[in-house]
């Protein structure tokens, strides 16, 4: 069996968590988060604290897709995206919304 050779891939930071607070109609607050998800160490996804996400079985509600069309959340990354990381300063910045973008390894 060939040895696996590693790579460098770049994902902006929201690509691994991401955080935003979202008033709902009656002006209560809720919490939209990306990132690691309560069903295992290594899945990610969204989750809200209002009731109809808690309640909707995992289906995203009203406060998850004002986020996702409010492109508050970038997700960018690299190797399904393309395109570079913007070089500044000595540091590496998603091309799609500015923020900080983090090396991961992949291995091929």
């Amino acid at each position: 069996m060939p040895d696996l050779s590693i790579e460098i891939f770049w994902q902006c930071e929201t690509a691994e968590y991401f955080s935003a607070e979202v008033v709902g109609s009656k002006g209560e607050k809720h919490t939209v988060t990306y990132g690691i998800t309560p069903m295992g160490k290594y899945q990610h996804g969204f989750s809200c604290t209002c009731k109809g996400f808690k309640f909707g079985k995992g289906k995203d509600c009203r406060h998850i897709k004002e986020i996702k069309d409010s492109k508050k959340y970038c997700g960018w990354m690299q190797f399904t995206d393309g395109s570079e990381p913007v070089h500044k300063n000595g540091k590496h910045f998603c091309p799609k919304c500015g923020r900080e973008a983090v090396p991961r390894k992949w291995g091929v």
